[in-house]
Formats: structure tokens, sequence, C-alpha cells
């Protein structure tokens, strides 16, 4: 049973890691979302302050202005869309991976349990 022990150990601790790892990843994924947030509004704030200087000194061009401040908004839109769903994608891979590599430790812890007990 000692070897029984260890190898069940062994393997559990592997499960532990891996999950470890996935929720590591997990967190990593949501600390680039929440830090890439700061820098999309520094950027839409400075848009917008542009735009009132813009507007004060260029009355006449201001509608221009304008209506390519809200072009680039709707070209920005997009991006911050395909980050987030990199993110995303990115943690439900390494989510599958660790799973999959639960799955493997599962299997050969039970196939080595069985081949001791046979001995």
């Amino acid at each position: 049973m000692g070897i029984s022990n260890f190898i069940t150990n062994l393997f559990g601790s592997a499960k532990e890691t891996a999950s470890n790892l996935a929720d590591k990843v997990e967190n990593i994924a949501e600390d680039a979302v929440n830090a890439a947030a700061p820098m999309l509004e520094k950027a839409e704030n400075f848009a917008d302050e542009k735009f009132s200087e813009a507007k004060e000194n260029f009355g006449q061009l201001a509608d221009k202005a304008e209506t390519a401040f809200e072009d680039a908004k709707v070209s920005v839109a997009p991006l911050v869309d395909k980050v987030e769903n990199f993110a995303e994608e990115s943690i439900s891979k390494v989510k599958d991976s660790a799973e999959e590599l639960m799955e493997d430790v599962k299997t050969k812890t039970s196939e080595t349990i069985e081949s001791i007990t046979k001995k």
C-alpha cells in the first residue's frame, strides 16, 4: 500500500500543479485585460481633450473633427473586442489543456495502481 499511496500522492500533486497553473494563467489574462482598460480610457480622454481644443481653435473644422473622432472610436472598438476575445480564448485553451492533463494523470494513476495491485 505504501507504493500506491506514494503514486497517488505524486499524481495528485501533478493535478494540483496543473490546476494552479490554469488559475495563474487565468489571473494573468484578466490582469492584462484590466491593465489595458486604463490605457484605453486615457487614450479616449486625451482624444476628447484634443477634440475640445480643436473645437475651440478651429470652429469651422469642428464638425469634421467630430466625425473623424467618432470614426476613430468605431475603428478602435473592434480592436478592444479582439483583445477581449483573445484573452477569453487563451483562458479557455489553458483550462482545456489543464483538464486534459488532469484526465491523463487520473488514467496513468489508475493504470499504475492497478499494475501494482496485480503484482
